[in-house]
């Protein structure tokens, strides 16, 4: 889209219609939202116990699959119960526990290092990058463009890997995939568009092997943002701890991404 409307000869709509597009898919997801069904343990923590059980015929029920139905209200009701039994955590508890503090701070560190990796500089001056590697405006759009459709197909593809190869070995080839793909990067810039004018010496080859890595690197980061998630919400600390430590450890990233937009030049936008 953002190519299609640099191709206009109104180069202002070129940076805003982009941006106020997003407000078809918002107003779609937020008609959407009233058609979903109220989660059936929210409904029990509320007592509506009734309404619980509708709600998991509903979703679950294939006309003969009762005793299953009437197990999973009853796994959902005990443990309602025994949560609601349990005496409350709070930040010191979750703080002061060695193994509750290792899990926080192993959850805060992906969430943490996933954003330093390189990917929001990739992202957000993807093109203002080409353009330093000469390739000019219309044709960085389309890279920015064509990098973004194909992340929609990796994420797909680590979702349905996610629970058959579990987490630590994706992460692991995922990291090293991206380290891999920025050394190439940081040689071939060093040796073939370093200098004040960055394509005074610039190698055809490598620009394009550049381009590539790019690709390379969002392929690999995938997994990496699709765990940092998965991690932060099921695997760092205890049920009755979670919705605290769900809370503190988005806020690493989160910190980190304002303290690079206070340091990151403004990019150059259409408007």
């Amino acid at each position: 889209m953002s190519f299609s409307k640099f191709r206009s000869l109104n180069k202002t709509i070129a940076g805003r219609f982009p941006l106020a597009f997003q407000v078809v898919p918002s107003l779609i997801m937020a008609i959407g939202i009233w058609f979903l069904q109220e989660s059936p343990r929210w409904l029990m923590e509320k007592d509506r116990h009734e309404e619980a059980q509708a709600v998991l015929n509903k979703l679950h029920s294939t006309g003969n699959n009762d005793d299953f139905l009437q197990l999973e209200f009853e796994e959902i009701r005990d443990t309602v119960v025994a949560e609601k039994a349990a005496q409350t955590v709070s930040w010191k508890a979750l703080l002061a526990r060695p193994s509750w503090r290792k899990r926080l701070l192993l959850g805060c560190g992906v969430q943490a290092f996933g954003q330093l990796s390189g990917v929001n500089v990739i992202n957000y001056y993807g093109q203002e990058i080409y353009l330093l590697l000469g390739i000019h405006t219309g044709t960085a759009l389309k890279i920015v463009g064509i990098s973004g459709a194909l992340s929609i197909i990796y994420c797909m593809i680590g979702l349905w890997l996610l629970d058959r190869v579990g987490r630590v070995k994706p992460l692991l080839v995922a990291t090293t995939g991206c380290a891999f793909a920025l050394l190439v990067n940081a040689i071939l810039s060093q040796y073939f568009v370093a200098g004040k004018d960055m394509t005074a010496n610039a190698n055809e080859n490598a620009l394009r092997a550049m381009v590539a890595m790019n690709f390379v690197f969002s392929f690999f980061f995938t997994m990496i943002g699709i765990i940092t998630w998965v991690y932060v919400s099921c695997a760092c600390v205890p049920d009755k701890s979670l919705t605290l430590s769900t809370g503190i450890q988005p806020r690493s990233s989160a910190q980190r991404l304002a303290l690079e937009a206070t340091r990151c030049p403004r990019p150059a936008t259409g408007y």
